[in-house]
């Protein structure tokens, strides 16, 4: 999907596992909302999330986004199958940072 950007599950949407944290705990809240502001994404921005399966990750972002305080998130229907089937373009290239500066979170 053009202008996407890639967030692994063990990475960008899991915290460090601890004693007692379970097996993919929240990640730095923080952290999160940095990453999403050097995308040049705010919380007045319309986020789309999706993943190549059955949307459990996307789910995911979605959730945490919002918990950051982030409205503006939808998860795309049928994931990125869909997009393809439907015949709308995709690429290989992710988003580049824009060098966004943190504002309008929580």
């Amino acid at each position: 999907m053009p202008n996407a950007a890639f967030f692994a599950l063990h990475d960008a949407l899991s915290g460090p596992k601890r004693p007692g944290s379970g097996r993919h705990p929240l990640p730095d809240q923080e952290g999160l909302v940095q990453r999403m502001c050097r995308l040049g994404a705010h919380n007045d921005s319309l986020v789309v999330v999706y993943d190549a399966g059955a949307s459990v990750y996307a789910a995911r972002l979605w959730w945490l986004l919002r918990w950051c305080g982030h409205d503006e998130v939808k998860v795309l229907d049928g994931g990125y199958a869909a997009w393809v089937k439907a015949g709308y373009p995709s690429s290989t290239s992710q988003a580049s940072a824009a060098g966004g500066q943190k504002k309008g979170y929580g």
